[in-house]
């Protein structure tokens, strides 16, 4: 079962749809330059509506350890996304369980998930200047033979109902991490485009 995580999560509305609808898990984004930013405090009471089997997820981006940590303790994370320039020997640091946002933009992009000691790995699509939110997707092809070294994969970029079940069937990934292809604008989801995502996974996984 290919299991979905719903990012840019900004208010309790659209996190308790997430979870009612299967969501997995859900993504916080803690980077002050994204357009679905939020507070450590909004994050921690929409988090303490959610059950507790969804798991709580935040998006950072080239910040402190000690930030990282805070954040993970007083909203009540479960897992760290760290989707910058950060190195293996930084993310070593975290208190708490991570995964790495490797940006593809080739095969050789690839090479970077064997350097983090982490059972997860995200794969999102290359922009300059840009970490993650392109709305864009990579060509999935490059994955073909890739050896993850057991790391779990979340697939991300640029994913919506149109591609989802592609993706999955080229990729097989453990998640499928969507955030602007279920939105009316961002950091607002849209119930409709979320429902059609969802029932597109089960297709998939139904195919498989």
């Amino acid at each position: 079962m290919t299991r979905v995580k719903v990012c840019g999560i900004t208010n309790a509305d659209d996190a308790i749809m997430a979870a009612d609808m299967g969501a997995a898990a859900v993504g916080f984004i803690f980077y002050p330059g994204s357009r679905r930013h939020i507070e450590p405090e909004s994050a921690a009471r929409i988090a303490s509506l959610l059950p507790s089997d969804v798991v709580k997820a935040g998006v950072f981006v080239n910040q402190e350890v000690d930030f990282i940590g805070g954040v993970m303790k007083s909203v009540g994370l479960d897992l760290a996304q760290i989707h910058g320039d950060e190195t293996p020997q930084f993310c070593s640091q975290i208190p708490g369980v991570y995964m790495k946002a490797v940006r593809v933009k080739d095969r050789d992009s690839l090479k970077e998930i064997d350097d983090y000691d982490s059972n997860f790995v995200l794969l999102d699509t290359f922009a300059d200047r840009q970490f993650g939110g392109t709305g864009r997707t990579f060509n999935w092809d490059l994955l073909s033979g890739i050896d993850l070294k057991g790391k779990k994969l979340f697939l991300s970029g640029g994913l919506n109902s149109g591609n989802v079940a592609e993706s999955i069937g080229a990729a097989k990934p453990y998640a499928v991490d969507v955030c602007s292809g279920v939105e009316k604008t961002p950091g607002v989801k849209d119930l409709g485009k979320l429902k059609k995502f969802m029932e597109e996974v089960q297709i998939a996984d139904n195919n498989e």
